[in-house]
């Protein structure tokens, strides 16, 4: 359990600072995320409109790669 979230949250920003991936390498583990979550029946939803906002913080989060 992490207990000092101030110090997870500085590790987590410089680990991605640091971190260095290919833009193919993003895209694979894009892809594979898409898979699991279509695997796991998250992605398509049944109801379009269910989770909208979930949604949109994916789709924002796939630009951004």
């Amino acid at each position: 359990m992490i207990k000092d979230t101030e110090e997870w949250t500085k590790f987590e920003k410089d680990f991605i600072k640091n971190e260095k991936l290919t833009l193919n390498e993003k895209y694979a583990i894009l892809e594979s995320m898409f898979e699991e979550a279509i695997y796991l029946k998250i992605i398509p939803l049944k109801d379009p409109l269910e989770d909208l906002d979930h949604l949109i913080k994916f789709v924002k989060e796939i630009n951004s790669v």
